[in-house]
Parts: C-alpha cells; sequence; structure tokens
C-alpha cells in the first residue's frame, strides 16, 4: 500500500496593486503607543505597465501608556521615480502633525510607473517619544509598497 501525506497552505496575499490604499501598524519597543501609517494612490495602467499617482497620506497613534506622550511626529513622504513620459520625477513633502490623528492631501500631479527605474512612493512615520524627563526614543513606521531596488 502506498501511504501519502497532503498539505494544505492557506495564505492571505494583499494586492496592494489593485487596491487604492495601504495601512501599516507599528508598536514602540516598550509596547507604549501603537502608531497607523496609511497611504492612498490612484492606479493607471499604461501599456501594461502600473503606474501610481500617490495622493493622499493619513495616520494617527493611540496610547497604550499614560505615562508616555509623543514629543515630536514627522512624516515624510514621495512619489518618485520615472512617469509616463519616460523622464524622472523627483515629488517629495514632509510635514510635523501636531494631532495624534492626521491627514493630507499630498497635492502630487505624476504618476510614476511601479518597477520601472527610481520607483519609490510611500510615507515614513517618525515619532518621538518621552518618558518624563529621564528617556526619549524614536519609532519609525515605513509604508513604502513601491519600490524599485536597483
Amino acid at each position: 500500500s502506498s501511504d501519502s501525506i497532503s498539505c494544505t497552505y492557506s495564505y492571505n496575499i494583499s494586492l496592494v496593486s489593485n487596491g487604492g490604499s495601504q495601512t501599516i501598524p507599528g508598536t514602540d519597543k516598550t509596547y507604549s503607543i501603537t502608531a497607523y501609517n496609511t497611504i492612498e494612490w490612484t492606479p493607471t495602467y499604461v501599456g501594461g505597465t502600473l503606474y501610481v499617482l500617490l495622493t493622499k497620506v493619513s495616520g494617527s497613534w493611540t496610547y497604550l501608556d499614560s505615562q508616555v506622550i509623543v514629543s515630536n511626529c514627522t512624516i515624510n513622504y514621495g512619489c518618485m521615480g520615472t512617469q509616463v513620459s519616460g523622464g524622472p520625477v523627483n515629488q517629495s513633502g514632509s510635514k510635523n502633525p501636531t494631532s495624534n490623528s492626521f491627514s493630507y492631501n499630498t497635492g502630487f500631479t505624476q504618476s510614476v510607473g511601479v518597477g520601472l527605474l527610481g520607483c519609490n512612493v510611500g510615507n515614513s512615520m517618525t515619532l518621538t517619544l518621552k518618558r518624563g524627563t529621564a528617556s526619549t526614543w524614536t519609532l519609525v513606521v515605513e509604508n513604502r509598497p513601491f519600490v524599485t531596488v536597483s
């Protein structure tokens, strides 16, 4: 007789190129806050290539430890790479949200090709955390679903 073993694997696969948004959560090393970094984009297909335009960046954070405060938050976002016409495009912005929930329209106008030279689309969120006067540390939450590594 032949004995056989079968395995079935289940994967949850996020097809980011079909969507229009992605949220990445992050918790600091002391489990004092959880932060959420969200980006929204508009996808366009030109000649079989996916082009994306970063339209909005937003985020928030919630406190898990009442002794900790966020003393500073900086976001750096960009939509860089090769535009439909073939030339390079470098769109970037930076904000310092003061509220624990924020949303900004990027104002960007040029879509960039996913997988093409220089593609880097997303948002980096850096929070400086503080407990009393003694210690400060940082939490960085990256949300960059479209990056071409050359």
